[in-house]
């Protein structure tokens, strides 16, 4: 599959067969998803897999906010990777004030995608959720200290063929200054 198959094709998925994905597949994506680049190569991301269905379940009925689309989406996934990233390493320069820029949010974002493309290349499908209640997974899961959640993201085999949403036109998304 080439970079432009990967970037079209590529979709959030909410339906998965009842079938985990091994292993040694995940491994495979996360391999892969290692190259996301991060400010100053700090390379904050890891990833927890989760396969306890009971634990998703759970997540499903205390972390989402009450986001019920989020609730459904995971009753039906088989594994769920939890994107957590260590704390106060991205956009730190020695003498240089602070700026506004979330950098950790910005490589977090970047692994999400980087993630959900590699998977996409080993045929397993993901959804990237972010309505979360961080301190409740990090309890669940018992997170490190020294990292916080980004996102979590389901994991598995698409069930059915889902429909590509459209897209606007390009035009409408670009401004040229000359």
């Amino acid at each position: 599959m080439t970079g432009y198959d990967l970037i079209r094709e590529r979709q959030s998925v909410r339906n998965y067969e009842n079938k985990k994905v091994d292993k040694e597949t995940i491994t495979k994506v996360i391999d892969l998803a290692k190259f996301a680049p991060s400010w100053g190569n700090t390379q904050i991301v890891r990833y927890t897999l989760i396969e306890n269905r009971l634990l998703i379940e759970k997540i499903g009925a205390l972390a989402v906010n009450g986001f019920s689309y989020n609730t459904k989406t995971l009753s039906k996934a088989p594994s769920l990777i939890v994107l957590s990233y260590l704390k106060g390493k991205s956009g730190k320069i020695e003498n240089v004030e602070e700026s506004d820029m979330d950098w950790e949010a910005f490589d977090v974002g970047i692994a999400c995608q980087t993630f959900c493309l590699a998977a996409k290349n080993y045929g397993v499908a993901t959804c990237i959720m972010g309505i979360i209640d961080q301190k409740i997974i990090s309890q669940l899961i018992d997170l490190d200290e020294d990292q916080s959640i980004g996102a979590i993201i389901t994991v598995g085999y698409q069930s059915g063929v889902a429909n590509s949403p459209g897209r606007i036109d390009t035009k409408e998304l670009i401004k040229y200054i000359d």
